[in-house]
């Protein structure tokens, strides 16, 4: 991503897998906080309509006065990892509730 010049590049075939990336990609705050190094978690709209979690990984490249000139980063889908972590948190209380009886 090219800020300077509000142009974004993606990988061929992104917006097949992914869906539009300027419609889902939550950078606003990433971009304002002035953070070199970024890791970003959010729900993605695929380009099947489903809904995903993400994680981003990523780095700010800043020109000498300071402004921020480009985004290079990738995407990671943990949604397996959300639900397995969320089966996994209520099984834990199911088993709790179950030994306080």
């Amino acid at each position: 991503m090219t800020l300077l010049e509000n142009k974004i590049t993606w990988m061929q075939g992104f917006e097949e897998i992914y869906g539009s990336p300027e419609e889902n990609r939550p950078y606003a705050d990433v971009i304002s906080s002035k953070q070199k190094d970024w890791i970003l978690e959010y729900r993605f709209r695929c380009a099947d309509g489903t809904i995903k979690h993400i994680r981003d990984h990523g780095l700010s490249v800043f020109n000498k006065a300071g402004e921020p000139i480009r985004l290079i980063g990738a995407m990671q889908d943990i949604d397996k990892q959300k639900r397995y972590k969320q089966e996994l948190v209520s099984r834990n209380e199911t088993i709790g509730r179950s030994y306080l009886d």
